[in-house]
């Protein structure tokens, strides 16, 4: 799930790397400078208490807006105007000690971090934004943050306050170095003291913390003591994309517990079929078949060359008989195929793997439902290159959207002008392939139901 917010230092890039690094079990999650909350999001609700802190009062006022009373928020934002000007009022509204309610600063707050350069809150980003795009999201933040505690509390405070030997402390502090870039951080901003200040309150307490910090020498120079794991790796570095595509930002993460525990005892895909009472007798190993052009994502799981099948399941299919099976590895699963087969069991294998992807779009179609012609469904005549925003080097490079993402369009019927920018979220009906697009709207499937499936990223299949 994604936030619904962009945040300086969001971990959106990163949390695909942080959240296997969690250790195996905690019954307390506390995130400890909260920020946009894209790790909060990205974890699986569970049976967990969880807490969302920020020293940033405006911040954490929205989130709990947002958790308690999400319709009022929207009312407020419903016809917010995307101007310089309405921008300065805002900003200046909430410089001074305002009357305004909660619900009022939360909306004033939230149109500064949504129309601000990269989320800046000072600066105008002169970007194209409808503001009524984020209420889906807005929604689903209401829903999952339903029973998580949010905190507006100094970091050294809240960790005494829910340190037990059961409680994990996610931490994301600001940047060494990088600290003006925050906004009400303390008096005196986040100083190399708060740096020191925060390693001391960790190194005392029971339960278990995992950091994530820039990679420098003063960091791990800091944290440089026994029982203290430190995991480089890197990531876009965001700021620099719109200049230098390929810029990487080196980052560490830092715990108190050993980072790779979860990695270990999860099974890997390879053992996916594995039982504990299979013999080597039983089993016959499996030939890797994957096409030489997959590359290896830190993301993505690789297989390794051999792996085991269980004999029941190895006669059913048959491959007992043949000695040998073909693996071909799809984006979000992989097929175990006879090593070799005649013609005939070719088309039943066919047939049989048809009949898998009918059921599977028919979960998808029952997720969206069926079209009723409303206004919003744009399935009538839709096609998908022609619906696709394309628009030349240069203007992407004077408006500073990175070369390659996705763009969005907002149409204003007052003035009749349209205006294309870098869009917030990953996928729309543009990126599914056509023919199975052209399959879904034939069988009258509801499309604004399905874009909306897909710009959310919600979870349609399995539990």
């Amino acid at each position: 799930m994604n936030s619904f917010m962009s945040w300086i230092g969001g971990k959106k890039a990163l949390r695909d790397t942080i959240l296997p690094m969690f250790p195996l079990y905690y019954e307390r999650y506390i995130e400890v400078f909260g920020g946009g909350g894209w790790i909060l999001f990205a974890k699986p609700p569970g049976n967990d208490f969880e807490v969302y802190n920020d020293f940033n009062a405006l911040l954490t006022n929205l989130y709990r807006c947002v958790r308690d009373k999400p319709r009022e928020l929207m009312a407020e934002l419903q016809y917010v105007l995307n101007s310089r000007e309405d921008f300065e009022l805002v900003r200046n509204a909430l410089a001074r000690d305002s009357p305004a309610s909660d619900v009022q600063r939360a909306a004033w707050f939230y149109q500064l971090i949504r129309f601000s350069y990269a989320s800046s809150l000072d600066s105008y980003g002169s970007q194209p934004h409808d503001m009524r795009a984020n209420f889906p999201l807005i929604e689903q933040a209401h829903r999952r943050l339903a029973k998580v505690v949010v905190e507006n509390k100094d970091f050294e405070k809240l960790t005494r306050q829910y340190d037990r030997p059961v409680s994990f402390f996610y931490c994301d502090p600001p940047y060494h170095a990088t600290e003006s870039y925050y906004k009400n951080v303390g008096e005196d901003g986040f100083t190399e003291k708060d740096h020191i200040r925060l390693r001391d309150a960790l190194m005392q307490i029971q339960g278990k913390f995992l950091l994530s910090y820039n990679d420098d020498d003063f960091i791990r120079e800091l944290y440089d003591a026994p029982g203290i794991q430190l995991i480089a790796t890197t990531r876009i570095n965001n700021i620099k994309q719109r200049y230098d595509p390929n810029s990487q930002f080196s980052e560490l993460l830092i715990g108190n517990y050993d980072l790779g525990e979860r990695a270990r005892h999860e099974p890997s895909q390879m053992t996916l079929f594995d039982y504990n009472n299979h013999t080597e007798d039983e089993d016959i190993n499996m030939k890797d078949n994957r096409p030489t052009e997959r590359k290896h994502t830190p993301d993505k799981k690789m297989l390794s060359s051999d792996m085991t099948i269980p004999a029941a399941i190895l006669e059913a299919t048959g491959i007992d008989a043949v000695g040998v099976a073909d693996v071909k590895v799809l984006d979000s699963a992989f097929t175990v195929l006879k090593g070799r087969m005649t013609a005939m069991e070719l088309i039943y294998t066919i047939k049989e793997l048809s009949a898998l992807a009918s059921d599977l779009t028919v979960q998808l179609a029952k997720s969206c439902g069926r079209c009723h012609d409303c206004e919003e469904c744009s399935a009538e005549g839709y096609d998908a290159e022609t619906e696709r925003i394309m628009l030349p080097d240069f203007l992407l490079d004077e408006a500073g959207i990175p070369k390659g993402a996705k763009l969005g369009v907002v149409v204003n019927e007052d003035d009749n002008t349209v205006t294309i920018g870098e869009a917030d979220y990953d996928y729309d009906l543009s990126d599914v392939p056509g023919d199975l697009l052209d399959v879904l709207i034939a069988s009258g499937v509801c499309i604004a139901e399905l874009e909306k499936h897909l710009i959310l990223e919600d979870f349609i299949y399995g539990v």
